[in-house]
This record gives structure tokens, sequence and C-alpha cells, in this order.
């Protein structure tokens, strides 16, 4: 079987993504330090709260990162019962994160709706356009972890019951995940160039 190997590397790249987010967070933040004093108080606030809850996310993720990686080596080795328990393990952290993404879209919505105090109209589009893009972000890590989700309990059945069925279940989860992979890197590029421009009109 396996096809552990190929998911490892897509769920890296989703983890170096969503460490990005915290990037992108920090240069609002940075931006927020740097400029006039008409950047309100409660926009900073938001900002760290969000930058909080995106360490959350990060630490949920890399935890699950390393759970599947063991889990390809255990599957390597033969010993089955030990990656099915790994396999739960992951889903509870996968999971996890998957709540911690609602939370992080409620701190972005706070965070847009700080910008209406933001005195020049083209920096508060910027910024909007920016938070839009990130809201968009977050809804797609949202979907991703429920593949994810969905990947590693077919992965579960096709180490109890190596079947070509099984085989074909989990290439097409592996695929999913990959588009939904792609995605939020398109998205979070997106959101970093819209923060560049928003950083540059100060």
């Amino acid at each position: 079987m396996s096809f552990i190997d190929q998911q490892k590397k897509l769920i890296r790249l989703t983890g170096i993504s969503i460490v990005v987010i915290i990037v992108a967070l920090g240069i609002i933040y940075i931006t927020s330090i740097r400029s006039s004093q008409d950047i309100p108080e409660r926009f900073v606030e938001a900002r760290k709260n969000a930058a909080s809850v995106s360490e959350d996310i990060v630490r949920l993720t890399s935890d699950t990162n390393e759970k599947i990686a063991q889990i390809n080596v255990l599957e390597i080795k033969g010993k089955a019962e030990e990656a099915l328990l790994l396999i739960q393990s992951a889903r509870a952290s996968n999971e996890a994160a998957y709540g911690k993404a609602f939370d992080l879209s409620q701190n972005l919505k706070t965070l847009a709706e700080s910008l209406a105090d933001i005195h020049s109209p083209r920096e508060q589009q910027i910024a909007y356009e920016a938070v839009a893009v990130e809201l968009s972000l977050v809804s797609e890590f949202i979907s991703y972890t429920q593949a994810l989700n969905t990947f590693l309990s077919n992965l579960a059945s096709l180490i109890s019951n190596n079947t070509l069925q099984n085989q074909n279940i989990v290439r097409s989860n592996i695929s999913t995940v990959n588009e939904k992979t792609s995605l939020i890197n398109n998205l979070n590029t997106q959101f970093i160039e819209k923060m560049k421009t928003f950083d540059s009109s100060f």
C-alpha cells in the first residue's frame, strides 16, 4: 500500500500555509504599531486575538502532521494496531484544529468590523479586501480538515482491510486534500499581496 508518503507532503504544504497566516497577521500588527494614530486600538486587539488562535491551529496541525508521519512508519513495520490507535489520535488533533478555525473566523470578522474606524477610505478598502481573502482561506481550511478527517477514516479501513476498493478510496481522498491544499496556498498568496499593498499605503 503506501499512500501515506504522498499524504505527508500534502499536509506539510498546508502546515506551511497556516504558519504564513501568522506571518501575515503579523504584518497587520507591525503596520498598526508603526503607522499613524489613526489605526484603531480595537484593530490591534482583534489582530492579537486572531494571531493567538492561529498559533493554536499551527500547533494542532503540526501535531497531526507528526502523527501521520508516525503512522507511516508503523504501517511500514506492519504494526497495524498501533497505527490504528495513532489514526484516532490524529483525528482528534485534526478535529480540534477544525474547531479553532471556526474561532479564527469569528476573530477575523471582529477584525473586519474594527476597520470601520480607519479614516482613509482607500486604506480601509484594501484592508477589507485582505480580511475577506483571509476569511475565504479559513473557510477552505475548515473544508480541508473535513477532507483530512475523511482520509484518516478511510486510511484506517485500508490498514484493516487492504482491498482494491479501499485503495481507490484513499487515492481519491489524497486527490481531494491536494486540491484543497493548492487552493489554500493560492488564497494565502493573495492575502500577503493585499497586506503588502495595505502596508505601503501608509
